[in-house]
């Protein structure tokens, strides 16, 4: 799953559409939220120093951290860097409502505080201005790719929640929907404090984006052991495809010394199920089991409202005289069968007839009444 991710921001914006966006979302569950936009960041460097990735430079907006951080973080200083300066920084952690500037023209100025670094950074002296933000964001893109119009760059906002304390959430999605639409602009991402915001604000944020990757906490614990899942947790990440459909992935973290280590979840229907013995009997203390004795006792029991497979009409015998078969014996016909048909069909082996007799109450009642007919049967 975060190969996938390294490997969107890398490929960059396909043609005739629109920049990806990976949005990180946290909590106070889990702050593993800046590691892991340092892991995609340093993947996204090395992509670029190695010229494997769409865009030939990138923008950093430091909104939580000194710019220097982000020139740690890239291939900087490891002796490696190539001839140029590819990494630019827009400083709004230095003075990002111009209190340090106060009374002077307050306008955006590069610095490079690091001789041996090639990243420069554009301080921002007002962070409530988002046009002046969006501007200063192209300016340094064009600075990373030595103002080339056809070359592409890439866009990082380490922390949308400080912008949404100054500005409105029209203005903010108006401001990252501009930085997906430059054509110069190859992906963008940007981290999230999911519990700062109202539940509307994330969701139009996640809107916006193409993949959501949602840092969980591996272990609910209580207040005072929460430290545990800081550099422990899950991912989850939410890519919308281009035919519309979602797809989810789900891998644990593990963050170290050396970086973040991701593993693969194992899920339910991977897992085997344990060797049971497989039984229809309920654990109970008497034998639910017919003998054969009982087997044979039950199919010689006539039912009456079995049919005895005779051609003649079903009747239910309710134990009272039928008037028909009355009439019928006065002009000397027989309408039924005798009794004793019936047990002359039956073997000598298989021995007595079972017969069970239902006298119905009163004639109101109906022959196939819902009535229980318990209390009536005479076995």
């Amino acid at each position: 799953m975060a190969e996938a991710v390294a490997r969107q921001l890398r490929d960059g914006v396909a043609v005739g559409e629109q920049a990806p966006a990976v949005m990180v979302r946290d909590t106070l569950d889990t702050r593993a939220g800046p590691a892991i936009c340092d892991h995609f960041f340093s993947s996204l460097c090395s992509n670029i120093e190695a010229g494997r990735a769409q865009a030939k430079g990138l923008v950093a907006v430091a909104l939580r951290r000194t710019p220097e951080s982000y020139t740690a973080a890239s291939l900087y200083g490891k002796g490696n860097s190539r001839r140029g300066s590819w990494l630019q920084v827009v400083d709004c952690y230095t003075d990002p409502l111009g209190w340090n500037c106060r009374g002077v023209d307050a306008k955006n100025e590069v610095s490079s505080d690091r001789a041996d670094s090639a990243a420069q950074s554009l301080i921002c002296h007002d962070i409530s201005d988002l046009t002046g933000l969006l501007a200063s964001v192209l300016q340094s893109g064009q600075a990373s790719v030595n103002k080339q119009a056809t070359v592409q760059f890439a866009v990082l906002i380490d922390s949308v929640s400080v912008l949404l304390r100054y500005h409105t959430l029209p203005a903010l999605t108006s401001f990252l929907s501009s930085l997906r639409s430059c054509e110069q602009v190859s992906a963008v991402m940007w981290l999230v404090h999911a519990d700062l915001h109202e539940s509307r604000v994330i969701a139009s944020i996640e809107y916006l984006s193409t993949t959501v990757i949602y840092v969980e906490p591996q272990l609910r614990l209580l207040s005072e052991s929460k430290i545990l899942n800081i550099r422990r947790g899950r991912l989850r990440a939410r890519t919308k495809k281009r035919n519309g459909r979602v797809r989810e992935q789900v891998e644990e973290f593990h963050i170290e010394l050396g970086g973040v280590n991701f593993t693969p979840v194992i899920l339910a229907k991977d897992l085997q199920p344990p060797n049971l013995m497989k039984t229809t009997t309920p654990k109970v203390q008497f034998n639910l089991d017919l003998s054969e004795k009982e087997r044979e006792d039950r199919s010689r029991v006539i039912l009456p409202f079995e049919h005895q497979g005779d051609g003649r009409e079903a009747h239910i015998y309710d134990g009272r005289p039928d008037t028909l078969d009355s009439d019928f014996e006065k002009l000397g016909i027989n309408r039924g069968y005798a009794k004793e048909t019936v047990i002359q069909n039956i073997e000598p082996t298989q021995g007595a007839v079972g017969e069970i007799h239902y006298l119905r109450d009163s004639d109101d009642e109906r022959p196939d009444s819902d009535e229980d007919p318990d209390d009536d049967l005479d076995i």
